[in-house]
């Protein structure tokens, strides 16, 4: 099991540092080891790779011509929060993008992200001071958390290591 654990450290390693062929022989190298790791670490990896260079991204407000369909989902990455808990100007014109979103289309959905970042205030999250604003500022009606990113993909890769 110590090899297993070793060479996952290696795997993260060389994939955030994009050497890809690296990942590729240690996703080998567990193979022979246990192929059910292998299997899950590979559809890890795959997903990893999908979200940093194939999702799209949309950064501006939405497009006037989506389906009016009840499905849409605008998420809202965190941002470091101010010293004091504060939500900066990246965080609120981020809120503003998903905001002007909703409007377009009302039946949407709006998850927010992020962990606590203020240095001089543990007690707030990004998420929950998007949800301030969004909410008590702009005055949107409805709105939904999601579980902050940062705390699932540490659990993920608690699961692989």
């Amino acid at each position: 099991m110590n090899d297993i654990k070793k060479l996952k450290g290696n795997l993260l390693y060389y994939y955030l540092n994009e050497e890809y062929i690296e990942v590729d022989k240690v996703l080998r190298q567990i193979s022979l080891l246990d192929e059910n790791i292998y299997l899950r670490d590979k559809d890890f990896m795959t997903y990893l790779y999908y979200i940093d260079n194939q999702m799209i991204l949309h950064e501006d407000v939405a497009p006037d011509d989506l389906t009016k369909a009840n499905n849409h989902a605008f998420v809202v990455l965190g941002f470091k929060l101010n010293e004091d808990g504060t939500l900066n100007e990246e965080g609120k014109g981020r809120c503003d993008v998903a905001f002007e979103s909703a409007k377009k289309y009302p039946n949407s959905k709006i998850y927010l992200t992020g962990g606590g970042t203020a240095k001089n205030n543990p007690n707030v999250t990004e998420a929950g001071q998007m949800r301030y604003y969004l909410i008590k500022i702009r005055g949107l009606k409805k709105i939904e958390l999601l579980l902050k990113i940062k705390q699932w993909i540490q659990y993920k890769m608690q699961k692989i290591l």
